[in-house]
C-alpha cells in the first residue's frame, strides 16, 4: 500500500452521519442481499431487517427510550440480538453490553453505574435479568429480545414485541452510541472508525462475517455495525 492509499484509508466519512444513516444507506443499495443468516439456513435480508428495527425502536421509544438513555442488554449470539441492539442504536439509546460471563453483582454494579433504566435479556439470561432488575432501582423496566414469548409470571421480563409504538427521535452525530470496553462511544466517532476499518480490510457487500466475538467486546460491534454497512452479510 502506498502512502496516499494509506491516508485515503483514513478519510473519515461526513460528520452529519450516525449509525442509523449507515444501515439505512445499506439497506437502500443492497435491500434484498442477506444481512444476517443462521446456521439454521434462516436469511433477513438488510431491508427486512431494516424495517423489523425501525418498528422495534418505535416500540422502544414508547418506553422513553430517545437520545442519550442507557439501555442494557445482556444476551448471547443470535439475531434476535444484533437486532435488539440497532434497534436501541435506532431509537437514540446508548447500549451498554452486559458480559454473560460476569456475575450478576459484576453486570449489576455496571448497570448502577451506568444509570440504566431499561434492561433487555435474551433466552436463557431470564433469571439473571430478573436479578439484576431487583437489585437495581434504576431499572423501571425488563424486556426479553424480540421473538420471546410474553411473561408466564410478574417476575418475567416483558416481551419487547408487545409494546405500543412511539415517534422516534434519531440520535444526532454528537449522541452515545454505546457504552465499550474502551470508554463511551459516539456515533460520529463509531461512523469514523468503521469508515476507516471497512477501508483497511476492503469490506465489501460481498462479504459473509462469522460474528464470533462475545457481544460485550467492542470488537463484535465493529464487526456487526462495519459489515452491514458495508452491504455484507453477519452470521
Amino acid at each position: 500500500m502506498t502512502l496516499d492509499e494509506a491516508v485515503a484509508t483514513l478519510r473519515p466519512l461526513p460528520a452529519e452521519l450516525t449509525i442509523p444513516d449507515l444501515l439505512d444507506a445499506a439497506a437502500w443499495a443492497y435491500g434484498s442481499a442477506p444481512a444476517l443468516r443462521t446456521m439454521a439456513g434462516t436469511v433477513l435480508t438488510h431491508r427486512e431487517l431494516a424495517d423489523r428495527t425501525r418498528v422495534l425502536a418505535a416500540q422502544l421509544a414508547s418506553t422513553g427510550v430517545g437520545p442519550g438513555v442507557p439501555v442494557a442488554v445482556l444476551v448471547d449470539h443470535e439475531p434476535a440480538a444484533i437486532q435488539a441492539i440497532i434497534a436501541i442504536v435506532r431509537a437514540g439509546g446508548c447500549c451498554v453490553r452486559l458480559d454473560p460471563r460476569r456475575t450478576v453483582s459484576q453486570n449489576a454494579d455496571l448497570v448502577a453505574a451506568s444509570r440504566v433504566t431499561r434492561l433487555v435479556v435474551g433466552p436463557g439470561f431470564r433469571r439473571a435479568g430478573s436479578e439484576i432488575a431487583a437489585s437495581v432501582p434504576t431499572v423501571r423496566l425488563l424486556l426479553a429480545t424480540p421473538g420471546l414469548p410474553s411473561p408466564t409470571n410478574s417476575d418475567s421480563p416483558q416481551a419487547w414485541d408487545t409494546l405500543p409504538r412511539s415517534p422516534v427521535i434519531a440520535p444526532s452525530p454528537s449522541d452515545l452510541a454505546y457504552v465499550g470496553t474502551a470508554g463511551n462511544v459516539r456515533h460520529q466517532n463509531l461512523v469514523d472508525l468503521l469508515s476507516w476499518l471497512n477501508r483497511s480490510k476492503q469490506t465489501t457487500h460481498k462479504d459473509l462475517v462469522l460474528q464470533a466475538a462475545p457481544l460485550a467486546l467492542d470488537v463484535a460491534l465493529h464487526d456487526i455495525f462495519g459489515t452491514l454497512a458495508a452491504g455484507g452479510s453477519v452470521l
